[in-house]
């Protein structure tokens, strides 16, 4: 597998906080995850599953929760449904069905879902567009999830956290 950067990046970035990761997730699971929900993931978010899968279930730096291949869900199974958790406010913000929602997977989510982000699965390669929902309409804050983890790590702002 290609080594990625941002990947490698956002690994070391956490260790150095000493936080305990998930140690990675097979290939196995992730060829599962592909064949149960007819996608393919792009190579970059391969190699998130198998370096970190996660971040244990604790918010890290910026209040942000990275998910495991176990927790990913697809956006049209979650909104508009009540809440992925008790404490969720974001699903209820939406009362309408959002475009494509079936091509998106929640995969990560800030101030304890607040705010939640997906990245676009298709059967396809080409663009994994990441999203940003905050009850206001979705928008698109990078193009892949290399470029999300980029932006997390250099620019937080602009995906609405903050690391100090």
């Amino acid at each position: 597998m290609p080594e990625f950067t941002s990947i490698l990046r956002l690994k070391e970035f956490l260790m150095a906080d000493e936080l305990l990761l998930n140690g990675g997730s097979s290939q196995a699971n992730i060829d599962e995850f592909q064949r149960s929900n007819g996608v393919r993931i792009p190579k970059d978010l391969e190699s998130y599953f198998v370096e970190l899968n996660g971040t244990n279930g604790i918010y890290v730096i910026g209040i942000i929760r990275f998910w495991g291949i176990e927790e990913i869900q697809r956006l049209s199974k979650v909104i508009p449904r009540a809440s992925l958790s008790d404490d969720a406010i974001i699903q209820s913000a939406y009362s309408e069905p959002i475009e494509n929602s079936n091509d998106y997977f929640l995969f990560a989510d800030s101030q304890y879902e607040a705010q939640v982000y997906a990245i676009k699965l298709t059967e396809a390669e080409g663009l994994n567009d990441v999203i940003i929902l905050t009850g206001e309409k979705p928008r698109i804050l990078a193009k892949s999830f290399s470029e999300f983890v980029e932006l997390y790590l250099n620019l937080p702002e602009r995906i609405g956290v903050d690391l100090n």
